[in-house]
């Protein structure tokens, strides 16, 4: 229940003979800032949506899509498979441009190189053709599995915890494993980090997405 006065709406306290009790300044601001801290929306729509930490908070959250992208998106290219070479195994001066298909690898008189001429891929880095061409479903699977397992569990913890805790936690995971991940030697440690990575790229969008909606009054927040 509330009273206006004016131009402001003072809250009201039952008491005791049921009758209503207007209460002092300072126990209205008390009781507004926790209704604030109680009901998100009501104070986004009374402070609006083009505050400096909402905009800061987009920002920041724009910046983590676009490593997503690069992660999501550029993996077609990063595993692009190059140019190959055959060379009979008879006589090694006697080489073509050939393709990596099933029956070519299975041809036990060529021997099958990537072209010294071809970008550098990870399938090219890593030998990622013919037997070990089924590497890269393994590791692309692992990305997405370990990433909705994370979501599971870490979105749980965040109820628990807090959002911001997690949602820092994860972008700083996803970071530092991008970052060691251009350093691995071995593919299996290469695969490794980049399915640590998923776990904090699909928590971090996925808290990201609900901080932002909770952070935006009623309207914006149905976008």
């Amino acid at each position: 229940t509330s009273l206006s006065e004016g131009s402001q709406t003072l809250p009201l306290v039952q008491a005791s003979d049921s009758s209503t009790v207007a209460l002092s300044a300072d126990e209205v601001r008390s009781s507004i800032n926790h209704q604030f801290l109680n009901n998100i929306p009501l104070g986004t729509e009374i402070g609006g949506d083009q505050h400096k930490y909402q905009i800061r908070m987009f920002i920041f959250f724009a910046l983590q899509w676009a490593i997503l992208a690069l992660t999501l998106m550029g993996q077609p290219f990063l595993f692009k498979n190059p140019e190959f070479v055959c060379t009979l195994k008879s006589n090694s001066s006697i080489a073509f441009p050939c393709e990596a298909t099933i029956s070519t690898c299975a041809n036990t008189s060529i021997t099958i190189t990537p072209s010294p001429n071809s970008p550098e891929t990870l399938t090219k880095s890593f030998n990622l053709y013919c037997d070990r061409a089924p590497l890269i479903a393994v590791v692309q699977a692992t990305f997405f599995v370990t990433g909705a397992i994370g979501i599971v569990i870490f979105s749980y913890l965040a109820d628990k915890i807090g959002r911001y805790i997690i949602l820092a936690g994860s972008f700083s995971l996803t970071a530092v494993m991008m970052f060691t991940a251009s350093f691995a030697t071995a593919y299996g440690l290469f695969g490794a980090l980049l399915a640590v990575c998923g776990v904090g790229i699909n928590v971090f969008v996925t808290l990201c997405f609900i901080s932002i909606a909770e952070s935006s009054s009623n309207n914006k927040s149905r976008w």
